[in-house]
């Protein structure tokens, strides 16, 4: 992932037990030689490094890469074999490697073609990182399938999307919450209709009904609904296709495609119709569980369910709505993010006597950090000294607090856990009182 600094990458590589690493040499101004320099010593099981796109001249060529022996020849893959191997942020501590297999993406793919009902004719553009499982599905699996051009964007930026789109006459895009609703703001300041495309699909993100009804209003032709799923459960719910259902595509995340699904609550019953429940699920595109096979158990029950850590409802029609989630992420412009791992590295400075991180509102991102801290007695800390001490960690720039409250305690549970829902309840109510 781009945004991935020394603490990412060293323990994704480490973990992964990867042989080779491809790398570009810079991107967007970070040197990613120099961070490889860096923690080359970290990785004993690394063979190798790639620098595609070597500024020395030598660009990267598969045949090089290709320098086994003329009479061996790799097995032929089963469909069951482990193809994916992608890390996905956890709340009790790093990253969680996810398993997935032919079988799993390839379920994923042609439930996604048949409920969206794409054809030869698309052309895909994807705006978001192939390392990330839309970006891997979507801009490299879906035209890779139905044998169609995909433009490639580097990073977001709504005006030249525009213009790709005009251009190469895209058809399908997908994104989260941010892209749709900049692409909508230059449609409408613009009047750019962009005629051609037919599809774009929103999630990763809260996804506010307004931001729906602006887009179907700004293009010409295409739908725009919510859909939601997740590395390790690939979109659970692919939206409401129906032009004429505005409403559900707006307010609900639409229907379960290619799962069987439980709304359950803490003791694991399943909750009454139009009632908030955790999200379990199970079906041919989960995955086959994680590299580190201690978390499965966690994670998935005995009749083959994973348990998602979001909370739902159903509606009448059969949509589902997300609500929550008992999960302590930061869903931050569709990237996921663990407070465990910011406040790990809050409380190795000597003035921290106790942290907590949590979501903040934000209106082009959805969500970011707030971190929430009490001092040691007669020490100091502020934001620039909690800048500093995560930059000196290496963790990426993304994963920063952009507030920091300080406060004389924390709430906590009789058992001694922090009470985060207080928390975001007191960061929305103070970015309240700054609006007023």
């Amino acid at each position: 992932v781009p945004i991935y600094r020394d603490a990412e990458v060293s323990f994704i590589v480490a973990n992964a037990r990867s042989r080779l690493l491809f790398v570009t040499e810079k991107f967007r101004g970070f040197d990613y030689r120099a961070m490889v320099d860096r923690l080359r010593a970290n990785w004993p099981d690394l063979l190798d490094v790639v620098f595609v796109r070597d500024s020395s001249g030598h660009p990267c060529r598969m045949d090089d890469l290709l320098r086994f022996d003329a009479d061996a020849r790799p097995s032929a893959p089963c469909p069951d074999d482990v193809k994916l191997l992608m890390y996905t942020s956890g709340t009790t501590g790093p990253a969680k490697g996810v398993l997935h297999t032919h079988n799993t993406l390839g379920a994923e793919i042609a439930n996604f073609i048949k409920w969206m009902g794409l054809g030869p004719t698309e052309v895909l553009l994807m705006p978001s990182p192939l390392t990330h499982i839309t970006g891997y599905l979507y801009g490299l699996m879906l035209p890779i399938t139905l044998g169609n051009p995909v433009i490639l964007m580097d990073f977001w930026n709504a005006a030249e999307a525009a213009d790709l789109i005009e251009r190469h006459a895209v058809t399908f895009t997908l994104g989260a919450t941010p892209f749709l609703r900049e692409l909508t703001a230059l449609a409408r300041s613009e009047k750019r209709g962009f005629p051609t495309l037919r599809y774009f699909p929103t999630g990763g993100a809260p996804v506010p009904p307004e931001v729906i009804h602006e887009a179907r209003q700004a293009f010409e032709n295409a739908i725009s609904f919510r859909i939601y799923g997740s590395t390790e459960a690939p979109t659970v719910a692919l939206g409401v296709t129906d032009p004429a259902r505005e409403d559900l595509a707006a307010t609900t995340e639409g229907y379960v495609v290619g799962h069987d699904i439980r709304l359950v609550d803490d003791h694991g019953s399943e909750v009454a119709g139009g009632e908030e429940g955790e999200i379990i699920s199970r079906g041919p595109e989960n995955c086959v569980g994680y590299l580190d096979w201690d978390e499965n158990a966690e994670a998935f029950d005995s009749e083959g369910f994973f348990h998602t850590g979001d909370l739902a409802r159903m509606t009448p029609e059969g949509c589902l709505v997300i609500t929550g989630r008992k999960k302590d992420l930061i869903i931050r412009g569709g990237e996921n993010l663990s407070p465990k791992e910011i406040e790990d590295i809050l409380h190795t400075h000597p003035s921290v006597r106790e942290a907590a991180v949590v979501a903040m509102p934000h209106r082009r991102l959805g969500e970011t950090g707030c971190a929430f801290v009490t001092l040691r007695e007669g020490c100091t800390f502020d934001f620039a000294a909690m800048t500093r001490l995560l930059e000196a960690s290496g963790l990426a720039r993304q994963k920063f607090p952009e507030r920091l409250e300080m406060v004389a305690s924390l709430p906590h549970t009789a058992a001694g856990k922090v009470r985060k829902t207080v928390l975001r309840d007191l960061i929305r109510t103070r970015l309240a009182e700054d609006n007023a």
